[in-house]
């Protein structure tokens, strides 16, 4: 048992039959880290999370992850609908329930018939098994991601087609001068008139005042531009180009703005929503 303030993160597995609970008195192991029980239960993440010994009751049949649907008003207000069926958009695996995974397009999605471990991107491993994603690459777990803090030791988060996704640094840190972007670590190369490497965002918030957060190929990265140019439309401002905004991309005559999670959409009732390109974008 651990001390009271001993530990921050106490990494935990699901309590079985036998042996004694996983985390302490007052904690639910909540994909796989030992987490405060809550006041109210959380619908549809098939977590315990208020500590009754039930999970999901007094849901009165809210649909949740995977309940068929034909908008998001047929899911729980914190999912939403993708392909007909109820899910979430995550950064890594461990944001999504039991038995689903981080998968293309930065959704939560079911994975079929995989035994998934507790080891998060970075950690070794030798088979998929172990890992939350399900996925060993190289002898070490790899998963999807939004920013290198949700990679391990050793690992960055790096734009890929697919989507972001964690691998082993590589040459080419943050602010770097680069040419293209496979000689960075993010694999984002980008800013005018000197291109550096750039570390992935979520918002513009996570970038600075300096820097804009820019939609690449799998994902969205800072940008640097220079300050003595044409200055560049933020989202939701009207653009009549995709060079006219800070984001890189105008749709119906406005600035689109990239986003991870609904967190990062500041308009009230806007809810980060999958693109078919591997991006994200907020949407009413």
């Amino acid at each position: 048992m651990a001390l009271p303030g001993e530990l921050e993160r106490v990494e935990c597995s699901a309590e079985g039959h036998l042996g004694p609970p996983a985390c302490d008195p007052g904690q639910v192991c909540a994909r796989s880290v030992c987490t405060a029980c809550q006041a109210e239960e959380r619908c549809g993440n098939a977590i315990d999370d208020d500590c009754n010994g039930l999970v999901d009751d007094g849901c009165h049949g809210a649909e949740g992850y995977g309940a068929p649907c034909a908008d998001d008003a047929a899911c729980l207000p914190e999912l939403v609908c993708v392909g007909g069926a109820c899910t979430r958009t995550c950064c890594r695996s461990e944001d999504c329930p039991e038995g689903w995974v981080c998968g293309v397009g930065k959704v939560c999605q079911r994975a079929p018939g995989l035994a998934l471990g507790g080891l998060r991107a970075g950690a070794h491993c030798e088979t998929g098994g172990v890992c939350r994603s399900g996925r060993c690459e190289g002898g070490r777990c790899v998963d999807t991601c939004c920013a290198s803090a949700d990679c391990g030791a050793e690992m960055s988060c790096a734009a890929a087609p697919a989507g972001a996704r964690c691998r082993p640094a590589q040459a080419g840190e943050d602010g770097a001068p680069c040419h293209h972007g496979g000689e960075c670590s993010s694999n984002a190369c980008l800013g005018e008139p000197a291109p550096r490497c750039a570390a992935l965002c979520c918002s513009d918030s996570d970038c600075g005042g300096a820097a804009a957060c820019a939609f690449v190929a799998g994902g969205s990265a800072c940008a640097v531009y220079d300050p003595a140019g044409a200055p560049r439309a933020k989202r939701g401002e009207p653009c009549g180009a995709h060079t006219d905004c800070a984001s890189g991309v105008c749709e119906a005559d406005r600035c689109e703005g990239p986003c991870c999670t609904d967190a990062d959409c500041p308009a009230p009732g806007e809810r980060c929503r999958p693109l078919p390109s591997g991006r994200a974008a907020c949407r009413p």
